[in-house]
């Protein structure tokens, strides 16, 4: 075809409308024909080079429309002229009629956005080059390229040759499972199977006799497979006279859904012939032996549903080899008694038998089984074998490695219905009994396996529990463990083991057993500044001279009724005994017991440090105390119920616990509060009023906090809301020690007026942030002057602030003091500091985030004044 050209200025181009790219977009001419240059101008000697002649070489194209569509190239080559079509990974030659395609055509809608829903194939962009001799030159060949570089082409042509193979073998392979009765695991496995689509169906039996290592165990004559469906473990058809057939046709249109199980059989068996996927049914079968007491699974066997009752009777007494009319049929009816199959004339089908179904045989073969099955079916030893295997359940219980447990073996039914309960150690029951020295002495960790009735309950496991250990059975609490390892204490005593599952784990553990209506609770120490509280009189805030020249916080005592901090007393005299005494005595209450007069030691360390207070000491460093402002150490547990109030139960851990309380913790029952435990932060103030489950819902496993406070308690009432303060020195980039003030009033008149009593910041120079997250929220030293502050709000229950409960944590810092301009130097340290402090790597503000960008210009022939790169 040729190619006709488009002759405009170099200046101006024409645009490229629907005439103009008709009439030459193979090339264009910008020699200087002008827009008006007609067609013969446009079609001279295109052999004459012209220096503005272009050649179309490329074509981007668009198919679809406005909403969405798909592209693709039109590329021509440079060698033999034709054009190709580059989309995605096909590329394939085409005409010039394919390229005049996308010209664009039709008459345009009177509507504009009609286009926009209208489908078509049009260019998107026109891709040209130069005509130019000198410069034009054909794609480099392999043969061109340097050797080196036709070695990597050579290694990347075998690398791609290798996956074309590789994936036209992954094409033409046949990927399935094969499930196999497993006679010594007494459960059905399966394997994967990849075969070639080509190969026969007894290629395959040949690779699956050898997947399951069956090489001397079965003879390969005595296997065979079928198609099976693992859902209802129903072999749904069997391939007689097909074994030289390929698997694809074997398959037929399921083939990405066919699974096969390997069958086998005995010596003098044959294969049953399965004729139908619809008619088909699995029978489960359990062999119950009425003389040996025992119920056995045997290997699934595939029935037809329009079997009589008589059929399935006469084709089990075959393979059992026992008399039909003594064998005993019942249909498994999961939350129901068995069904006796007696009537001979009903079909499969009409009893409700389904794809799968379990079902017990009981075959006559002595004279126990005989005449037991002469008898009716209620009240037969068949009934009582049944229901003991039915109702039978194996707990898997952890004793407490303290306890020597001595031999022990109940025997005797406790006549609550519950089957005979036997014990036994080690996972598998086939280690030593209970009553086996060894088992008894050095292994006292070991599970111990019990065998329950699930119609018992939970008070007849622990009275078993309890005969083994030899203690009574209220002194010791049952754990009941779910497989993601959570436990869960079980108090529900008259609750029956239904639900349990075989194998169910229980933990035991000593301690009072929980009553109903009572809850276990976890109570961990909560203190904003433990440092400064190793003690039980340790105040809330100390003030170290030695630590930083950042100013202090000082607390005005006379400029507020707020009470004033010791820095440095002595340990609480009263120990855990003398407050039990007091608490039995009724003289533990809500009066604070008498402090111990301080000495004359003391007296003089808190001169000393209330002087340096007024000289302005500093308050803390940069990451004093925020990682360990809450530590969370567990410290007992104690017992609620409901009716009980918050005042018992301090009552209750300091008689029950009281030796066991840290030192930090006050004997004094009015500065013990107790908050709730939200995650790791503390939330809720628990007032001594407080009934728990009326004014405090509880839960079993419930954790609370158990904080020291320097005086009584100062939240007086449930519509006040105690919140931690932290200062900010923006001149040091350091901050104060943890504080904690009770707000009557959620607005911001409040909140600044508590800090301005506090510090020595006026209110007009109070500025306020709440910080992101909980208590303490670790919040980067470097983030501090990004804080939200003073938001506009006037109540603290408007966003961004969302003051909701106790707990809440803001920022504060004095708006007259300047921010530190920190060094590289400087802002490094403070950025290593935190990170080790927040254990992670710390995000700082988005300023400090800019990075200066070097740009570098090449001038050729001429220089840049002011310019030092070339």
């Amino acid at each position: 075809a040729s190619t006709p050209t488009i002759a405009t200025s170099p200046a101006s181009c024409p645009k490229a409308d629907d005439t103009a790219v008709r009439a030459g977009v193979s090339s264009m001419d910008c020699s200087g024909g002008g827009h008006g240059s007609n067609a013969d101008d446009t079609q001279e000697d295109d052999s004459e080079e012209k220096p503005y002649q272009y050649e179309l070489f490329s074509i981007m194209v668009h198919s679809g429309s406005a909403i969405g569509g798909h592209y693709y190239a039109y590329i021509r080559s440079f060698e033999d002229g034709r054009w190709y079509s580059f989309n995605d990974m096909v590329v394939s030659p085409i005409t010039d009629a394919d390229v005049e395609h996308t010209y664009g055509s039709g008459a345009k809608s009177f509507y504009s956005y009609s286009s926009m829903y209208t489908s078509s194939a049009n260019a998107y962009m026109l891709m040209y080059r130069q005509v130019n001799k000198e410069r034009n030159v054909l794609p480099l060949n392999t043969e061109n390229l340097p050797e080196h570089v036709q070695n990597i082409v050579s290694r990347e042509s075998e690398r791609e040759e290798e996956e074309r193979r590789h994936l036209a073998e992954e094409r033409a392979m046949w990927k399935t499972k094969v499930y196999y009765n497993n006679p010594v695991l007494d459960k059905c496995e399966d394997r994967p199977l990849a075969i070639n689509k080509d190969r026969t169906l007894r290629d395959a039996l040949v690779a699956a006799h050898k997947l399951w290592d069956l090489e001397g165990v079965v003879p390969l004559e005595r296997c065979r497979l079928v198609k099976f469906d693992h859902f209802y473990d129903l072999p749904e058809k069997s391939y007689e006279g097909m074994e030289d057939t390929a698997v694809s046709l074997v398959a037929g249109n399921s083939l990405a859904y066919c699974d096969l199980l390997l069958e086998t059989r005995e010596e003098d068996e044959e294969f049953e012939v399965y004729k139908s996927t619809t008619t088909g049914c699995v029978l489960k079968i359990f062999l119950a032996d009425v003389s040996a007491k025992t119920v056995k699974q045997r290997r699934p066997l595939r029935a037809e549903s329009s079997w009589t009752v008589k059929e399935v009777k006469e084709w089990l007494a075959d393979k059992l080899n026992c008399d039909a009319e003594t064998l005993r049929i019942l249909m498994d009816r999961y939350y129901s008694p068995p069904l006796l199959l007696s009537d001979g004339d009903a079909t499969l089908k009409s009893l409700g038998f389904y794809c799968s179904n379990k079902v017990y045989v009981a075959p006559a073969s002595d004279t126990i089984s005989v005449a037991d099955a002469a008898l009716p079916y209620d009240g037969s030893q068949l009934q009582t074998v049944l229901d003991s295997y039915l109702h039978s359940l194996t707990l898997r219980v952890t004793l407490p490695l303290e306890e020597n447990i001595a031999p022990y073996r109940d025997d005797d039914n406790d006549g609550n219905g519950a089957a005979e309960m036997a014990v036994e150690t080690s996972a598998a029951g086939a280690g030593p009994a209970v009553g086996d020295d060894q088992a008894a002495t050095n292994k006292p960790a070991e599970p111990v396996i019990f065998k329950m009735d699930k119609r018992s309950t939970v008070a007849d496991v622990k009275q078993r529990i309890a005969t083994l250990l030899k203690v009574a059975p209220d002194s010791f609490k049952l754990h009941r463990i779910y497989q993601n390892s959570q436990e869960f204490e079980v108090t529900r005593l008259t609750e029956t083991l239904l639900h349990y599952s075989d194998g169910t784990r229980l933990r035991v553990s000593m301690g009072r057993a929980l009553q109903p209506g009572e809850y276990r609770i976890k109570i961990h120490l909560f203190q904003m500044n433990p440092d400064d509280a190793d003690v039980a009189d340790a105040p809330a805030i100390s003030t170290d001279t030695s630590a930083t020249d950042a100013p202090a916080i000082s607390i005005d005592t006379a400029a507020t009724d707020a009470p004033a901090i010791s820095t440095d007393t002595e340990p609480a005299a009263t120990d855990a005994a003398v407050a039990a005494t007091q608490l039995a005595n009724g003289e533990v209450g809500t009066t604070p017991l008498p402090p111990p007069l301080p000495s004359a030691d003391s007296t003089k360390k808190a001169a000393d440090r209330q002087s340096d207070n007024k000289t302005a000491a500093t308050d803390s460093s940069s990451s004093s105390s925020s990682s360990n402002s809450s530590t969370g150490e567990y410290v007992c547990d104690s017992i609620v119920r409901k009716g009980m109030t918050v005042l018992e139960l301090k009552k209750n851990v300091l008689a029950e616990s009281g030796a066991k309380l840290p030192p930090c913790v006050p004997r004094d029952l009015a500065r013990m509060r107790i908050r709730k435990k939200s995650w790791k932060s503390p939330s809720t103030v628990l007032l001594d009023s407080m009934v728990f489950e009326d004014d405090i819902y509880v839960y079993s496993n419930w954790d609370v906090y158990l904080q020291p406070l320097a005086e009584p308690e100062p939240v007086k009432s449930t519509l006040e809301t105690a919140v931690f303060l932290r200062r900010w020195y923006p001149s040091s980039y350091t901050v104060g020690k943890w504080q904690e003030v009770v707000l009557v009033n959620k607005d911001v008149a409040t909140l600044k007026g508590q800090i301005s009593l506090l510090t020595d910041i006026s209110v007009d120079h109070v500025a306020f942030a709440r910080a992101r997250g909980s208590f303490p929220s670790d919040t980067s030293l470097l983030d501090m002057p990004d804080q939200d502050w003073n938001p506009s709000v006037r109540s603290l229950s408007q966003y961004p602030v969302h003051l909701a409960d106790d707990g809440a944590v803001f920022f504060y810092h004095d708006m007259r003091e300047k921010t530190l301009d920190l060094s590289d130097e400087r802002r490094r340290e403070i950025q290593k500091q935190e990170s080790a402090r927040l254990g992670r790597t710390t995000h700082s503000s988005s300023r400090f985030k800019e990075k200066a960008l070097k740009i570098y210009t090449s001038v050729d022939d001429q220089d840049v004044p002011g310019s030092s790169s070339p």
